[in-house]
């Protein structure tokens, strides 16, 4: 999709994801943007790029009033920062002045726009703003081992907020060397050896 739409440390699961359908988005690194906007105007404009991507390489899909379209990016984006903790201050300096964690942070908001922007492509022009009858589901969000080499005080900082997108309806996943990690939120844990399914194990949250 090029790097302008998906960047280096950030996979999408369909190419194109039917309309109307949360995209599979895959983490497995810190974002690198750089510091010519804020976090939020990247997250932001990360919204912007992969809906403009959809509308355009989608067969019959209507394009979007752009106001409209921006607006509700911009809306979610401020939901999806909140829920995952990332502090309005945060959010207004640049991505060098992020901690470990909060670059963890803005990385998987990011992740959450492209996972729902097939949705906001696919939203009729009357729609494109958020009220009460306004549904969009939650992300799909997979983490390639994106935590093993971090200390556990940045993961712990991280879990609230991933935790709050999981209570929120968004789907998580992790494939990782250190399941004690995320034991605090984790509702099915499935053991792999050589690409072999071990155990299936469901925990009560």
């Amino acid at each position: 999709m090029g790097r302008k739409v998906v960047p280096s440390w950030m996979r999408v699961g369909l190419l194109l994801a039917p309309a109307g359908v949360p995209q599979p988005v895959l983490l497995d690194g810190k974002p690198d943007f750089d510091n010519t906007r804020t976090v939020m105007e990247w997250i932001v404009q990360v919204g912007i790029d992969s809906v403009e991507h959809h509308c355009k390489n989608s067969v019959g899909q209507e394009q979007m009033d752009s106001t409209a379209t921006a607006a509700l990016i911009r809306s979610l984006a401020q939901d999806f920062a909140s829920l995952l903790q990332l502090p309005t201050n945060r959010c207004s300096s640049v991505p060098l002045d992020l901690s470990p964690s909060e670059q963890y942070l803005f990385g998987i908001a990011c992740g959450c726009m492209v996972s729902v922007s097939p949705i906001i492509a696919s939203m009729p022009l009357e729609s494109a703003s958020l009220d009460e009858t306004t549904s969009i589901p939650y992300p799909i969000i997979l983490f390639d081992e994106l935590f093993d080499t971090e200390y556990s005080g940045t993961v712990e900082k991280c879990n609230r907020g991933i935790l709050n997108l999981i209570e929120h309806g968004a789907v998580v996943v992790s494939a990782t060397h250190r399941p004690e990690y995320f034991g605090s939120m984790s509702s099915r844990v499935i053991t792999l050896s050589g690409g072999n399914v071990l155990t299936v194990e469901r925990l009560m949250l």
